[in-house]
């Protein structure tokens, strides 16, 4: 499949079916790395493709290319890609709906832990992708991103006064085909990038359980909920778990306590069945490990 429009730098672009692949990708998850893209979309040894496809993207003004920022003090950050005006239109005459348009503007300035932020978001959606094309007793019913939901708070009345809005980092309706039938699973996710303190963290922690209470359901219109939060070591989930058992406690809501689940991603962010399948996740009061999620052995 390809289509031929006018390039801003003369001449022709032939749009070929591999740049509708990324521009489709990006309409779906708003920010990835090539890496990311890689991942969901090619083989190993393809990231030099993906980078060239991008570059002929962002040469045409489809994409917007952000440099991330480094992570370490040496070496440089990868870029994110987004949809920009060009690549956005042509999803809208593909009958596809794309999120709220950003300007580009407010997208280069966004700093690089909110960047960060978002692109650990998709490495966890990511993996509910390759979850399901390797097992095929999962499907996705619904999945919100980030900005889907920051658009749209819960507002939550907190213990002792005052209200609140909860917008979790991403949201999905797993469905699970178990022995008895269709199993609903849905997961809240909280993503830790290590910038929250305390206090601020057992705020959050309050916010979620009046936010479990009732709104949750009022928003969703579903009973099923897990709050997962996804650190990137094991050294700061044993810590939001910490707080998280102490804040749980004070609040009398033990009884909540299988409501949420805490772990690292995994070492390979591709590796979905570790991180949905093993006993890798901690639950607050508990010492045993739990997968993610259980099936049925037929």
């Amino acid at each position: 499949m390809s289509k031929r429009s006018a390039d801003p730098a003369g001449g022709h672009f032939r749009l070929l079916s591999s740049h509708e692949r990324l521009l489709l990708a990006l309409g779906r998850y708003e920010h990835l790395t090539a890496e990311q893209t890689r991942r969901l979309l090619f083989g190993p040894g393809s990231l030099t493709y993906v980078q060239a496809k991008y570059k002929d993207l962002a040469d045409r003004g489809y994409v917007l290319r952000v440099p991330l920022g480094r992570p370490v003090p040496s070496g440089s950050g990868p870029l994110v890609y987004s949809l920009d005006r060009r690549g956005r239109a042509h999803l809208v005459t593909q009958g596809i709906d794309v999120p709220r348009r950003l300007r580009q503007s407010e997208e280069r300035s966004r700093s690089s832990p909110l960047l960060r932020h978002s692109v650990a978001v998709v490495d966890v959606l990511i993996l509910h992708e390759l979850l399901l094309r390797g097992d095929a007793r999962f499907a996705v019913a619904r999945m919100l991103g980030e900005r889907q939901l920051k658009g749209r708070p819960i507002a939550v009345a907190l213990p002792g006064g005052g209200k609140q809005g909860v917008a979790v980092d991403a949201w999905v309706d797993l469905r699970i085909a178990q022995q008895g039938g269709v199993e609903q699973a849905c997961l809240a996710y909280e993503v830790d990038n290590g910038t929250e303190w305390q206090v601020a963290w057992r705020r959050k922690v309050r916010a979620l359980l009046a936010y479990e209470a009732g709104p949750y359901r009022a928003a969703f219109g579903v009973d099923s909920l897990t709050i997962v939060v996804v650190s990137q070591t094991g050294e700061r989930t044993a810590q939001l778990l910490s707080w998280t058992e102490q804040e749980i406690v004070e609040q009398g809501a033990l009884a909540n306590a299988d409501l949420w689940r805490f772990g690292a991603m995994p070492r390979d962010p591709a590796d979905a069945v570790s991180f949905f399948r093993t006993p890798r996740w901690a639950v607050p009061g508990q010492d045993a490990l739990t997968p993610l999620i259980e099936v049925n052995e037929r």
